[in-house]
């Protein structure tokens, strides 16, 4: 188990190596390189529903192209900002569009996973569906492996990890990651394991596709959606699912849950401080330096810092590094190690 305090900082390059699109990806897709289908409408909707919600997405890829803003979170900011009949329309497509991009990943990771072997992931790409290709780092793996190590109970599993998540991704990847792995290694059911995974302290910044159930890819297609509410399964793809993540959608420029933060931040330098002397660890994984982002949270402000941490650990694209030690350097802390991979990374974080 990790008996460090660790808190855990995911960005888009964490979930990117499962498949899911990166920033730059997400925004390829959006501009017209696939041209999307509103899966949202159903059967039972007009036709004239179906081609208007058509034309509009054609629409909305098209100005969204012509913009040339990105990440696609600037588009949706500016279109906030015009505040007109027009640019309400478009923010809606965005919602909805980026939902059904996400689910869509999310689906096509949950029926292969269990066609790859434990020391290899399958990564599906996000921008040319057909492409396959195999590599054996399943970062993971490797991070299940310290949290598991010396549990019996699995009850006491997130408990006696002392763990947080706090992530920029809409994706529940790493919620099923932990269903698939808990459920397998303790032997439960569906239901024990969903229970489980919905102790984990895990915060989705910019929200996410409703509440996490977990469930085996197997039961999928007998899942009655409608009577489960705000509840998305990982790997369903249907109009209403896509609606229902639409909604939980945050766009950056938001204001984030300031009470979820503090009660998390609280939560956590609790575990941090031991007799007086700061244990805690910040771990950033497939994370892009964003000065917005870091305000975001709240936790890089230097006197939260200097009160409970020891050591910042990091994973991120090697344009980041500069930014990333230059900003830690004017909080008064240094870039303790820092690995291009997340797996090597997780492998040397004291646990």
């Amino acid at each position: 188990m990790i008996n460090v305090p660790t808190l855990f900082i995911l960005g888009a390059g964490a979930s990117a190596d499962y498949g899911f699109p990166t920033g730059e990806q997400l925004w390829r897709i959006l501009a017209g390189q696939q041209v999307l289908s509103p899966l949202w409408i159903s059967g039972s909707e007009s036709r004239f529903g179906t081609e208007y919600e058509q034309k509009q997405l054609s629409y909305f890829q098209s100005e969204l192209k012509k913009s040339q803003l990105s990440p696609v979170d600037r588009f949706a900011e500016m279109m906030d900002k015009r505040n007109s009949p027009n640019s309400k329309e478009l923010i809606r497509f965005w919602r909805l569009a980026v939902a059904q991009v996400i689910l869509t990943s999310e689906s096509r990771h949950a029926h292969s996973f269990e066609n790859v072997s434990y020391n290899e992931k399958l990564v599906l790409d996000p921008v040319e569906p057909n492409a396959r290709t195999i590599s054996a780092t399943p970062w993971f793996s490797e991070l299940f492996t310290k949290m598991a190590r010396g549990i019996t109970d699995p009850e006491e599993f997130f408990s006696a990890n002392k763990v947080q998540f706090w992530t920029f991704n809409y994706d529940r990847l790493l919620e099923q990651m932990f269903f698939y792995s808990i459920r397998a290694t303790f032997e439960l059911s569906d239901e024990k394991a969903d229970a489980i995974v919905k102790s984990a302290k895990i915060w989705h910044i910019h929200g996410t596709f409703g509440e996490f159930y977990g469930c085996d890819q197997s039961t999928l297609d007998s899942i009655n959606i409608a009577a489960l509410r705000n509840r998305v399964p990982y790997g369903f793809l249907n109009g209403r699912a896509i609606k229902i993540a639409a909604d939980g959608i945050h766009f950056a420029h938001e204001p984030v849950d300031e009470e979820r933060r503090e009660s998390l931040w609280e939560e956590w330098f609790k575990m941090a401080v031991r007799n007086g002397e700061k244990q805690g660890i910040i771990a950033f994984l497939g994370f892009g330096f964003d000065q917005n982002n870091l305000t975001k949270m709240d936790l890089l402000a230097g006197a939260k810092l200097e009160a409970c941490v020891k050591g910042v650990y990091a994973s991120l694209r090697g344009s980041q590094f500069p930014q990333v030690e230059e900003y830690l350097n004017t909080i008064g802390l240094g870039l303790r190690n820092r690995r291009e991979g997340i797996r090597e990374l997780l492998q040397i974080i004291p646990n």
